[in-house]
């Protein structure tokens, strides 16, 4: 009796030895699915989060064209850079309304300034309080010279102040020789009446009476030519 229980006993070990088996191996796997599980959730929240969808371009940056669709969660990544982060070089001079441009260069990001060397064309003059203000054209640049004022009428351009820049009447022209009245001893120079001028040397001549000391000893002017026009003896 012993015998048979004791070989009852030894028959009926293996199965449970594979029951405890089976057992161990659904549990290894559940856990084994469990963690899988894990790792999937973990690896498709990694990749969701660094999608360029979900991050938020910085000052100064703007989202890349499709950047939906990229992996990135920096503004290298997933933004470009504008004009806003530029700084313009020697020579330029910054312009707000490029600030929101994709570009990283003074010739999309700023204005070429008139610099100290910008050639004027003929008639305008370079301007030193112009030398740092965005141009490119003589009217941004430089001022018109009294070389281009139109003087009114009975008025002509002062030959001496045709380098200066101004555009008045007072400042650029002269009135006419006939609207000058000549001092006494000098008379009106009919060569002289259209030109500009305002002095005796410009639109008058000498009268003879003025040459009185020029004459030979014990001679003069004769005294019906004293009022005349006279440059000689």
């Amino acid at each position: 009796v012993q015998l048979r229980h004791r070989l009852s006993r030894v028959t009926r070990h293996p199965g449970e030895r594979a029951r405890v088996q089976r057992s161990n191996a659904e549990d290894a796997a559940a856990t084994s699915s469990g963690a899988a599980t894990l790792v999937a959730a973990l690896s498709s929240r990694r990749m969701t989060k660094d999608r360029c969808h979900d991050h938020t371009c910085s000052a100064g940056w703007v989202a890349k064209v499709g950047s939906e669709a990229l992996n990135g969660n920096t503004d290298e990544e997933c933004c470009d850079r504008t004009c806003a982060l530029w700084t313009c070089g020697k020579g330029f001079a910054p312009n707000k309304a490029y600030e929101k441009n994709v570009a990283s260069n003074d010739q999309l990001c700023c204005d070429k300034v008139c610099g100290k060397n910008f050639e004027c064309a003929d008639g305008w003059s370079p301007l030193k309080s112009k030398e740092n203000t965005p141009g490119v054209s003589s009217e941004d640049c430089c001022g018109k010279t009294c070389s281009l004022f139109e003087c009114p009428e009975e008025f002509a351009n002062n030959p001496a102040k045709k380098d200066l820049v101004a555009e008045d009447r007072d400042s650029c022209c002269l009135p006419l020789c006939k609207h000058y009245k000549c001092k006494e001893g000098w008379l009106p120079d009919p060569a002289q009446q259209d030109s500009p001028g305002n002095s005796e040397a410009h639109c008058c001549t000498q009268e003879c009476a003025l040459f009185d000391h020029l004459c030979p000893k014990q001679m003069g002017v004769k005294p019906k030519r004293r009022c005349e026009q006279g440059r000689n003896v």
